[in-house]
C-alpha cells in the first residue's frame, strides 16, 4: 500500500514536470516567432533560453552567464525582449536593474 502511494506520487511529479517542460517549450516557440525577422534572432533566442532557465536576472548576470557580448550588447538584447513583452524591468532604477520573465515564472509556479 505505501509503495503504491509513493509510486503514484512519483508518477504525478513526473507528469507535472513533463507538462511544465512542454509549456516552456511552447512559450519559447511563441517568443522566437516574435523576433523571427530580427537580424539578432539567434542571440535573442539564446537570451530567451537564459530567461527560461533564470527568469529573474540583471544585465550583468545575463552577460556573465551567456557570454553573448558586452554589458551594452546584452542590455540591447534585453531591451528588445522588454519591448516584445518577454521581460519586464522590476526595480524602477537607472542602475542595477533587475528583469523578470513573468510568463516563465507563471509556468514554473503552476
Amino acid at each position: 500500500m505505501i509503495r503504491r502511494y509513493s509510486l503514484d506520487g512519483v508518477h504525478e511529479q513526473a507528469e507535472d514536470a513533463v507538462n511544465r517542460i512542454q509549456a516552456l517549450q511552447e512559450l519559447r516557440l511563441e517568443y522566437q516567432e516574435l523576433f523571427s525577422r530580427d537580424r539578432s534572432r539567434k542571440n535573442l533566442s539564446e537570451m530567451v533560453d537564459y530567461f527560461i532557465s533564470t527568469p529573474i536576472s540583471s544585465i550583468k548576470q545575463a552577460q556573465e552567464s551567456t557570454g553573448l557580448g558586452s554589458f551594452v550588447t546584452i542590455q540591447g538584447y534585453i531591451q528588445k525582449l522588454e519591448v516584445l513583452g518577454i521581460v519586464q524591468e522590476v526595480t524602477g532604477k537607472a542602475r542595477g536593474r533587475i528583469y523578470r520573465a513573468d510568463e516563465v515564472l507563471r509556468v514554473l509556479e503552476r
